[in-house]
């Protein structure tokens, strides 16, 4: 019965996520301004919103990827259902919760600056337009390459921290 109402509100919950992401961004940064009392969280919430979403959807994935037998398993020797998670569910679906936390790491960097272009006081969105507005193409391709180095630092990074987390992942895998 836990089984069926998982399904059921996943799939509510997908049909909203996907509904949700088909809105643009751009549409959605002049909307937190007037929404939101301080503008320069602008950024901060298109880039959770942004962000939010391709994780939540790869661990949704990564629990419908789990092994019956081993869930049989877990309900037949009667486990709490912390150890559900802890022991069987969050193992399974940590290799999904990496890749999406790859997608978003390309979309939080995207969803910054298209959030500071929009909306922001400060920032490499702020830079790009007055670089834009002043036909500077050097510093509009300055800045293209430091949004560039900064993404392929976070992907570093997070492909660092899941090679450490996930012990089991072998690099046939990856």
């Amino acid at each position: 019965d836990t089984t069926r109402s998982f399904q059921k509100s996943k799939s509510i919950c997908l049909s909203d996520f996907s509904d949700f992401t088909n809105n643009p961004v751009n549409g959605d940064c002049p909307l937190t301004n007037y929404l939101v009392w301080a503008r320069d969280w602008c950024e901060n919430i298109i880039v959770v919103l942004v962000c939010f979403f391709p994780i939540t959807i790869n661990i949704l994935g990564g629990f419908d990827e789990i092994d019956k037998d081993e869930l049989d398993l877990f309900k037949t020797m009667k486990a709490s259902t912390k150890d559900l998670y802890l022991k069987l569910k969050i193992p399974y679906s940590l290799p999904y919760f990496f890749s999406g936390l790859k997608i978003a790491t390309t979309y939080a960097v995207l969803g910054a600056l298209i959030g500071e272009y929009m909306g922001g006081s400060y920032g490499l969105g702020i830079y790009i337009s007055r670089a834009m507005r002043s036909y500077s193409a050097l510093m509009v391709f300055g800045i293209i390459i430091v949004l560039v180095a900064m993404t392929l630092l976070l992907l570093l990074v997070v492909q660092l921290l899941e090679k450490l987390l996930i012990k089991y992942k072998t690099e046939e895998n990856t």
